[in-house]
């Protein structure tokens, strides 16, 4: 079983269905319980799908937590009992608390104290690190990088009854078969990439800065769409790049450009894990990425920390290792990928679900 908040297309989502059709094709049956009733992806036919549909009232997590519980006893009865649930975000794992009866697993896909806290000071910092803690705090917890467990443990102080590192996992012979796809752009000359939500976090406005310092020939594509959309295009306008900047938006297979691509740019102000630095070295695209929580350091290490810019936004490092990356780029082994391959990460959450029914959860 799982239970998400939402069906929507974030980095969470897609992790959590890939690993449902890994668990599919291993012969399990799998059950998503969403939070919201919202499903903009499309899914297996093969997974049963509910919703809780969350009801905004008075004490709503008190009453939305029963009407979850019956929801799972239900579907227990008409359907079987499962082995594990693995819940994936916040307001999922709130509604999960107190729910005894399966072994659950929760899931941090980011970085808590950049996302949950963010710039809060005082004691509006120290309520919202309270509110986690009271969430998670005695908790089997999965993260998905090793920085996301870091910072979860020593950053936000949360003790959870057990703490594992799982990557994502992914599908790396669908990523390969898309990327084959006729891909047509308005131009044919040799370019870089960008993939990502269009949002203040992804610092897409910084990657424009340092590509006009860098002066490199290749064209800028952003794959992408989101509330920066605007304003970026308009700072490529003020640092004259606008003749080589393309905006794709949204597209809904980014893997045929990424394939396609001299390297591809991440610059987020933090990441839980990066997926798009896997996809894109799945493909053997070779990438550049400043070292931002929590997870492109751990990617990289299976490729080349050479690959790597400490940059905090305020110098060149990341226009210079452009300008190099544009002359002689590291090749990518693409063997080097298999730790994250779906059928590896899921045998570790068998193997992890294996463990709690011997009661060595803890070791």
């Amino acid at each position: 079983g799982m239970v998400i908040d939402r069906l929507d297309v974030g980095g969470a989502e897609r992790v959590a269905l890939t690993l449902a059709e890994t668990f599919l094709d291993q012969g399990h049956t799998v059950t998503i319980v969403t939070i919201d009733n919202v499903k903009m992806i499309d899914t297996d036919e093969r997974i049963s799908l509910f919703t809780l549909d969350f009801e905004k009232r008075l004490n709503k997590y008190v009453y939305n937590r029963k009407k979850m519980h019956t929801l799972l006893d239900t579907i227990q009865t008409e359907r079987g009992a499962f082995d594990f649930i693995l819940v994936h975000l916040y307001k999922a794992s709130r509604v999960m608390q107190y729910y005894s009866k399966v072994q659950c697993f929760h899931i941090m896909h980011n970085t808590q104290s950049k996302s949950a806290l963010k710039e809060k000071r005082g004691l509006n910092r120290w309520l919202v690190k309270r509110k986690i803690q009271n969430v998670y705090n005695g908790l089997d917890i999965i993260c998905v990088s090793k920085g996301v467990e870091a910072d979860l443990l020593d950053v936000m102080q949360v003790k959870p009854r057990s703490i594992h590192v799982i990557y994502n996992p992914f599908d790396i012979a669908a990523i390969r078969r898309k990327a084959e796809e006729p891909y047509d752009l308005p131009f044919h000359d040799e370019y870089i990439i960008f993939v990502g939500r269009l949002t203040k976090e992804k610092r897409v406005d910084y990657l424009f800065s340092a590509y006009a310092k860098s002066n490199i020939d290749e064209k800028l594509l952003i794959v992408g769409d989101g509330s920066e959309l605007e304003s970026l295009k308009l700072l490529a306008k003020t640092l004259k790049i606008d003749r080589k900047v393309i905006f794709t938006g949204a597209v809904s297979n980014p893997y045929k450009y990424i394939k396609n691509a001299k390297f591809l740019v991440l610059c987020s102000l933090f990441e839980g894990f990066g997926n798009v630095l896997v996809e894109a070295l799945i493909l053997q695209t070779p990438v550049v990425s400043t070292n931002c929580p929590s997870g492109p350091k751990e990617i990289l290490a299976h490729y080349t920390l050479d690959a790597l810019v400490e940059d905090n936004f305020d110098n060149d490092a990341l226009a210079e290792k452009m300008s190099l990356w544009a002359h002689s780029p590291v090749p990518v082994n693409a063997e080097g990928m298999e730790i994250f391959s779906d059928t590896h990460v899921a045998q570790q959450y068998i193997e992890l679900y294996n463990k709690s029914k011997t009661g060595q959860l803890s070791d």
